[in-house]
């Protein structure tokens, strides 16, 4: 989405003396529709001797991006002053519609940028008080660290949601008061959630999460009984409470795996995809099958692929490009098939119609459909049995680390962080930017950013966490599943950012959105929102473009617990 640069405040110089080389340029932003529903923005500029600006100016409707940016220089070039500097957007009675602030400083000698955004979530937010402001629906301190010049990207608060910034530094809340979801507490200057999110998996209109001691929840599109709830859900709604380990999901079906191995599945079962050795074109409830005791899971559009407790490969489910091993094509199988026996695995990945395996040796193994060359052995051939493939200028290495499937591409880590992909790219997927927006059957990489420790798989989108928890997003954009504010394709490494300072530890990509685990066990995402497969709730909107927190129901204190 194009942003609108808010009001020109050029007239903010300092008489028409040379602007010093100590300075920091303040830009204001907001989307086309929020801006649309503005006439004015209004800026204020408070230094440490008191109120430097206070104007309110008409924005612009003359079709064009306009910049809008407010000069601040310290008085006698002393970077050792600091600043508060505050935007409104104005309706037409002069109602405050959303507002924004931030206190930063300067560097000696440097031109400084700094980026604010007022938020569509933020309308209707109550003030956030003293040293806070609303990012994306949150409210934060506003302490705020300007970037080097030429560096457009949105800034962001340097305090989480459970702390205030005072005197220029982020102080915690001790308070116990509310935050985040409801049943979250502020302790020791973080947000404590109430339900703690384990695992996501997330599959084309759908998503579900494990909890901590809580069971399974889902929420989304329910048109062939993927979410075992009977009607489509806006919000997580708890399915069962169980020892619930790992789950996966399928386009119109879901399974998951207890902490014992055993399997549970559900949903659309025409081509097998239950694997409770049945195929028939309905709806199948609930459905545990013990054998074989499986320790990871993962699922295609119509198939899935688990790990054994002893490293052996299993599939099952639709089989139309040999996507489950079988040499016989074009049917199902519907019961766990054994693969490469001799081998033993780490871990399994499975796109839309392919697989690709961790060996416990270090090696990548891959099947099924090859058409995009999502395979990687090189051609565009299809496979029906595990092959070898990961091999770098003709030499197959063998300290592969993970392995990520999209729909129609792969993703995986080698030894030191480096992140190689190939496959489909006609969207930008595989992040080696524009100059290769096309199939490659061979590993192209490393791709830029990093050192990378996970990586996972969309439809036609790719995400990875670096090792030091940061996220980024490339490819397919549409419904804004890259998580950067806009819906541009990008065929590079995008950061993604979740207001506060936690960092990221877990994924689940669906066909068109994303979700993200944060290490403080709460659960964000984005995307694609037709059948409310984000599970932010009704009046969310068809498509999110920045992380959203997903709210669950607060645990249930039985009687006795309390009374203790």
């Amino acid at each position: 989405m194009r942003a609108w640069l808010l009001a020109g405040l050029a007239g903010l110089a300092l008489g028409c003396r040379t602007v010093p080389a100590t300075q920091v340029l303040v830009f204001f932003h907001a989307e086309d529709e929020l801006a649309a529903e503005a006439t004015s923005i209004r800026v204020r500029v408070d230094t440490d001797e008191g109120n430097a600006l206070d104007r309110t100016d008409p924005l612009s409707r003359d079709g064009v991006t306009h910049l809008a940016r407010v000069p601040l220089v310290p008085r006698d070039g002393d970077a050792s002053r600091r600043f508060r500097v505050s935007g409104a957007l104005l309706d037409a009675r002069g109602e405050v519609l959303v507002e924004v602030s931030a206190v930063g400083g300067y560097v000696s000698h440097e031109r400084r940028e700094l980026h604010l955004w007022l938020d569509r979530e933020c309308v209707g937010i109550e003030p956030c008080g003293d040293g806070r402001t609303c990012q994306l629906g949150v409210c934060t301190g506003e302490c705020f660290e300007p970037g080097p010049l030429g560096d457009t990207a949105r800034s962001q608060p340097l305090c989480g949601e459970c702390e205030t910034c005072t005197s220029g530094a982020c102080a915690p809340r001790r308070d116990g008061t509310s935050c985040g979801c409801e049943g979250d507490t502020c302790q020791d200057g973080t947000c404590r959630a109430a339900v703690r999110v384990h695992n996501v998996f997330a599959g084309e209109l759908h998503t579900c999460a494990t909890t901590a001691g809580d069971g399974l929840y889902c929420w989304g599109s329910d048109r062939a009984g993927q979410t075992s709830i009977g009607e489509q859900r806006a919000v997580p709604t708890r399915l069962a409470a169980n020892l619930w380990s790992v789950g996966s999901c399928g386009t119109d079906f879901t399974c998951v795996l207890g902490v014992f191995g055993e399997r549970q599945c559900w949903g659309w079962n025409d081509a097998g995809q239950i694997g409770d050795g049945t195929m028939r074109e309905e709806v199948v409830g609930p459905t545990e099958v013990t054998e074989p005791a499986l320790d990871l899971i993962d699922s295609g559009w119509n198939h899935t692929c688990g790990i054994g407790e002893d490293g052996r490969l299993y599939c099952w489910g639709g089989n139309r490009n040999g996507e489950v091993g079988e040499q016989d094509i074009g049917g199902g199988v519907a019961t766990p098939r054994l693969l490469a026996p001799d081998d033993r695995f780490l871990q399994i990945a499975t796109g839309g119609f392919h697989d690709c395996a961790l060996r416990t040796d270090g090696r990548v193994l891959c099947w099924g459909l090859n058409e995009s060359g999502e395979v990687g052995t090189g051609d565009f051939v299809d496979r029906t049995a595990p092959t070898e493939v990961g091999c770098i200028e003709g030499e197959c290495v063998d300290d592969w680390i993970s392995v990520a499937a999209g729909d129609f591409h792969t993703c995986a880590i080698r030894g030191e962080g480096e992140l190689w992909c190939w496959g489909g790219g006609q969207n930008g997927q595989l992040g080696t930017g524009p100059m290769l927006l096309a199939n490659v059957a061979s590993p192209v990489g490393p791709i830029e950013g990093g050192p990378y420790a996970l990586a996972a798989g969309g439809g036609s989108h790719t995400c990875a966490i670096t090792s030091e928890g940061a996220l980024a997003c490339w490819g397919r954009n549409d419904f804004g599943q890259v998580g950067i504010g806009t819906t541009d394709q990008n065929s590079r490494p995008a950061d993604v950012v979740a207001p506060g300072r936690a960092a990221f530890r877990a994924l689940g990509l669906g066909r068109d959105h994303t979700c993200a685990i944060r290490t403080d066990e709460t659960l964000w995402c984005w995307g694609r929102n037709t059948e409310d497969q984000l599970g932010l709730g009704d009046g969310a909107g068809d498509r999110v473009t920045t992380p959203r927190r997903v709210c669950f129901p607060p645990p249930v204190i039985s009687a006795r617990t309390s009374a203790r």
